[in-house]
């Protein structure tokens, strides 16, 4: 998936407060699908991102992905890929991950921040 179709759904299709995320493919699944991970600008996740959590996101994301992506939407058509799924993680989870990497001898330079679309519109 082209890093800018995903940014332009993830904008789309998931609640105003998105401050990171990213995604993954899971492809130990049948069929195999993308895993979109969230997470709150600040402030409790249910209070800033209420809505992730369901299957609705998930719906709006595929949809949005859809229109964005016509080969995703070609795979989907022909269930070589599944519908995403939306998880949200705690505020300050990419922090610690950065962290964490950082610790582990990560070049800086290496770590990429996925940021949603309210902090994209302030850089």
């Amino acid at each position: 998936m082209p890093e800018p179709a995903l940014a332009t759904a993830v904008s789309a299709a998931l609640p105003k407060g998105v401050g990171e995320y990213t995604a993954m493919e899971v492809i130990d699944a049948s069929p195999p699908h993308y895993r979109v991970f969230v997470e709150a600008e600040k402030g409790p996740r249910d209070q800033q991102l209420g809505g992730c959590h369901n299957g609705l996101a998930a719906q709006r994301l595929d949809d949005a992905l859809k229109q964005e992506n016509p080969v995703y939407a070609t795979w989907r058509q022909k269930g070589a890929i599944g519908a995403p799924e939306v998880q949200e993680v705690r505020s300050g989870t990419f922090e610690q991950l950065r962290a964490q990497r950082l610790a582990d001898g990560v070049a800086a330079q290496q770590l990429k921040v996925h940021v949603g679309p309210s902090l994209a519109r302030s850089i």
